[in-house]
């Protein structure tokens, strides 16, 4: 678009040169500048969230990274949110609440891993216009997380097989089932908790404890 703005811009000017009093005209200079505009500032806001993703990607990377370090939670959370955002359905709404741990000793790459697949199997359960937030607490000796999301739920007879391996109910191709079992090993590898409450219609409550202590 840029490349024909300045096409027809020379185009004027070079008739504009030769005594044509109505070049700029022809061309409905107004609406070109003013569009012109706004297509800067579109490109210029599409770079920022570029950088913005590229920055996450860099440090969701570390993920083959198993040593023992600690975190920011919060910063950790806000950056897979912004991971996730562009993936939302038309109108729906990804949230935070609350408080969460700026040192949680940890390993990062697959604790980033666990939450990841928690929020994107919350992602895949809302549909338009759905809400996902994430609840964080802390209580002595535990950081707590909850993924809230108000999707299609899961059925009674599927709840106990969750976190089973190869276990889904999405379409064939759609999903391997690995996701929620290895959020789970990752989460008791931490010496945490993770338990799922859902209900057909009501959506989902994933709810997480991480001890604030050293991890093995």
């Amino acid at each position: 678009s840029a490349r024909q703005y300045l096409a027809q811009l020379e185009a004027a000017r070079q008739a504009f040169a030769a005594g044509d009093s109505q070049a700029w005209r022809e061309i409905d200079a107004d609406f070109l500048f003013a569009d012109f505009a706004e297509l800067l500032r579109d490109s210029v806001d599409g770079v920022d969230r570029i950088a913005a993703i590229v920055r996450d990607l860099k440090g969701f990377s570390s993920i083959d990274r198993d040593e023992q370090a600690t975190v920011d939670l919060d910063a950790s959370l806000a950056e897979l949110c912004r991971l996730l955002h562009g993936r939302l359905p038309p109108g729906a709404r990804l949230g935070r609440e609350g408080e969460a741990c700026a040192a949680l000793p940890c390993r990062p790459g697959l604790l980033q891993q666990a939450l990841f697949n928690l929020l994107d199997n919350a992602l895949k359960a809302i549909g338009p216009g759905g809400r996902i937030t994430l609840h964080c607490h802390r209580t002595p000796g535990w950081q707590h997380v909850q993924i809230v999301d108000d999707g299609e739920g899961i059925a009674p007879e599927h709840l106990p097989r969750v976190f089973d391996p190869f276990f889904t109910t999405r379409p064939v191709g759609a999903g391997i089932g690995l996701g929620l079992t290895l959020a789970r090993d990752i989460v008791l590898a931490h010496r945490g908790e993770i338990a799922i409450d859902s209900a057909p219609g009501t959506g989902t409550r994933v709810s997480l404890r991480l001890p604030l202590g050293d991890t093995p």
